[in-house]
């Protein structure tokens, strides 16, 4: 056999040995091997501040798998969930710890405060290494007085848990024959409490596009321009009452003005009930969701629609069901909702979501989703025709009787298992070097 096909063999049977000999090879006097899975971690930075560990780069031959989850905490800040989860040696072993970051926390102080959490998390595994020996533990005293000062200050906030933002954004481009201006502002007021949820947010959106073109040709020829202008405006009212550990009631009020869907006012209300067959408290690892609603919705329209109404109020009903989870193994999510008008039980959208992430074996990730929806409902259709400007710039929504997206991706990564090394020489370059 050639020596170039000896080692191709050789080399493709290194890449999917699942358990390569080295790493088969553990004591428990070797480094403690941590895989992390933390998407707001600063990972050059941990791998900076925390040296007395091996950072692997797949689960499978890690000593301890560090899973973080996050959540949005009523003020606007983000609680950070540490689940250290032993693997190997440390099968069994599973601790949970939690950072809280405030809203207005820089992103250093936010990175600081997870590298903290993990180094605290980190030392009932590491005890059992030789790093142990180099671990050195303090204890700073707070001023006295500054406990119960902290614990009067959260007792007295004057904002009442309310949390106020404005904003807006706007951007342009163009060329010679085009150009393009979009514009949008949002005003919110939320309020999180145990007992209660109040999320309150008026939104708008103003978008100009122009395209000049050539019609015709020779003499005839003439410059012709296309503009197109979307106006979106909307408020919003979400208030939920927590009815126990599982059940919440609540109701949601929408209103607002759209070219897109042809109505120059619509309304929304409607009250619903929600059920998680899991515990909350467990929902950013598990849910499994069950809600049904029902309420009316009113519209006027800005052209005759295709049931020849300029306006209508009808009552409709509506339901959803989703599953998610977030495992060691990857995570999903599963749902399908629909609803129906009462009138005319012919009138209904139902659509089905997925969305999956797997880390099959060593190395090896698969990624896919997609949704798909059965459109039954659109009340607001233009009876006119549409021109074919109109049509091209989606200056109007259009008959469809389904909608679908779908994604898939995957991933395969192999050679050296251990990722100590911060090297960010040449992070931000963009040239390239040549050798003669």
């Amino acid at each position: 056999m050639p020596p170039t096909s000896r080692l191709s063999i050789a080399l493709l049977m290194l890449a999917l040995d699942p358990a390569p000999t080295w790493a088969r090879q553990q004591s428990d006097d070797q480094m403690l091997r941590v895989f992390l899975e933390c998407g707001p971690c600063d990972f050059d930075f941990v791998r900076t501040e925390i040296s007395y560990v091996d950072w692997m780069r797949d689960r499978a031959d890690a000593d301890l798998h560090v899973l973080a989850r996050a959540e949005v905490t009523g003020s606007g800040g983000r609680q950070h969930t540490l689940d250290f989860i032993g693997l190997g040696r440390h099968e069994g072993k599973a601790d949970t710890l939690s950072y809280t970051a405030d809203r207005d926390e820089t992103q250093d102080g936010t990175r600081r405060g997870l590298a903290k959490v993990l180094q605290m998390g980190l030392m009932r595994y590491v005890a059992g290494t030789p790093a142990a020996d180099r671990i050195q533990i303090e204890v700073t005293q707070p001023p006295s007085g500054d406990a119960v000062s902290s614990t009067s200050v959260q007792a007295r906030d004057p904002w009442r848990a309310w949390v106020f933002s404005i904003g807006g954004n706007g951007f342009t481009d163009g060329e010679s024959t085009r150009n393009n201006l979009n514009v949008n502002a949002n005003i919110g007021a939320n309020r999180v409490t145990a007992a209660w949820k109040v999320n309150l947010s008026v939104r708008g959106n103003y978008g100009r596009q122009s395209f000049t073109y050539e019609l015709g040709s020779g003499e005839t020829a003439r410059d012709t321009t296309v503009i197109s202008i979307n106006r979106n405006y909307n408020a919003s009212a979400l208030i939920v009452r927590s009815l126990n550990g599982n059940t919440s009631a609540g109701a949601r009020v929408n209103a607002g003005t759209s070219t897109f869907g042809n109505t120059t006012f619509f309304i929304n209300v409607e009250p619903a009930v929600e059920y998680n067959v899991f515990p909350y408290t467990e929902s950013t690892r598990r849910e499994l969701l069950f809600s049904y609603g029902a309420g009316v919705r009113a519209q006027s329209y800005e052209e005759e629609t295709i049931y020849d109404r300029m306006e209508e109020t009808r009552w409709v009903h509506s339901a959803y069901a989703n599953y998610s989870t977030r495992q060691t193994w990857g995570n999903a999510n599963l749902g399908v909702s629909g609803s129906q008008y009462f009138h005319d039980t012919r009138l209904y959208n139902l659509n089905f979501d997925a969305r999956v992430s797997v880390n099959l074996f060593r190395g090896f990730s698969l990624n896919f989703g997609g949704n798909y929806g059965l459109v039954r409902d659109q009340l607001s259709l233009a009876k006119r025709n549409l021109t074919p400007e109109e049509v091209l710039l989606r200056q109007q929504q259009l008959a469809t009787s389904y909608r679908y997206f779908g994604n898939f991706g995957l991933s395969y990564r192999f050679g050296s298992a251990v990722q100590n090394v911060v090297n960010t020489r040449f992070d931000e370059g963009g040239g390239f070097v040549i050798f003669n």
